[in-house]
């Protein structure tokens, strides 16, 4: 059994305070700790271990080695859990980004589309209008052109078709 190292703790007066961080100190091996001492240079605390592993727990590996087989699964188990219940909270909150980013998606859709169709509809609506204007111009320069080149071709039809017309006009006035 590894002893406390008592000179680990034994610093300047005028250094600052060591700071412990849990990543990779807990477990380091006396090889690890030889070769990085604790030691204050230029007013920068470097990365101190404050203790010296016992029990031969050199890493996470030496630990698990003590364990017997069912210790082992109900270890492995225990993290399965946990992992499965992070993956879970994740998927959950994924879904929730996503519902939220699809609700987002359709309602720019829909009004982009609700613009489109007001705009298609306007459109639509002037080329329309233009069109009948022009067909309606259309057909009375063709009647004109029908009515000069039968006129021309048999003056008295101009005299017939007034005639026509006043009677009509006057059938219906009386």
């Amino acid at each position: 059994m590894q002893k406390w190292l008592p000179d680990a703790f034994s610093m300047e007066a005028s250094a600052p305070a060591a700071v412990f961080q849990a990543d990779d100190l807990a477990f380091e091996s006396e090889h690890h700790f030889q070769n990085n001492p604790l030691d204050v240079e230029n007013g920068q605390a470097s990365k101190k271990r404050l203790f010296m592993s016992e029990s031969g727990f050199s890493g996470p590996e030496a630990i698990m080695s003590h364990l017997t087989p069912d210790d082992r699964a109900q270890v492995f188990e225990l993290v399965e859990q946990d992992i499965r219940r992070d993956y879970s909270n994740r998927e959950h909150e994924l879904r929730e980004q996503l519902a939220a980013d699809l609700d987002q998606a359709q309602k720019k859709f829909q009004d982009t589309m609700e613009s489109f169709s007001q705009n298609l509809q306007q459109a639509m609506s002037t080329h329309m209008k233009e069109v009948a204007d022009m067909s309606a111009r259309l057909a009375i320069q063709l009647a004109e052109k029908i009515v000069r080149s039968r006129v021309e071709a048999e003056p008295d039809i101009l005299i017939k078709a007034l005639e026509t017309t006043l009677f009509k006009v006057a059938g219906c006035a009386g």
